[in-house]
């Protein structure tokens, strides 16, 4: 079996030290006018990675919602205060608790 190539390249030449401006790739971003090229099956990968972050991001969310409106609920705070109100209210009456103020 060969090599694989790697996922990502860089195509570099430097403009002020060769006149010719002759391209070379290379691994490793060495000049700030190196162009990054990726596989593109890498891409695809990365697309799918982000895919699945995205929807555990989601997840989490819809958690920390139902999280919060329950903290509000449990607090007794009515349905015109926000959950993250609510919940915000509930810390600093935590906090006042601990600190001996009413």
């Amino acid at each position: 079996m060969g090599e694989v190539a790697p996922g990502r390249i860089w195509l570099q030449w430097d403009l002020d030290d060769d006149p010719v401006n002759e391209q070379t790739w290379c691994v490793d971003k060495i000049n700030d006018s190196d162009a990054e090229y990726v596989r593109a099956n890498e891409i695809e990968r990365l697309l799918e990675k982000n895919k699945k972050i995205i929807k555990r991001c989601n997840l989490y969310n819809a958690k920390t919602a139902r999280l919060q409106e329950a903290l509000a609920r449990i607090a007794g705070y009515g349905s015109s205060m926000s959950p993250e109100e609510a919940t915000c209210r509930q810390i600093a009456r935590a906090a006042l608790h601990r600190g001996g103020g009413k």
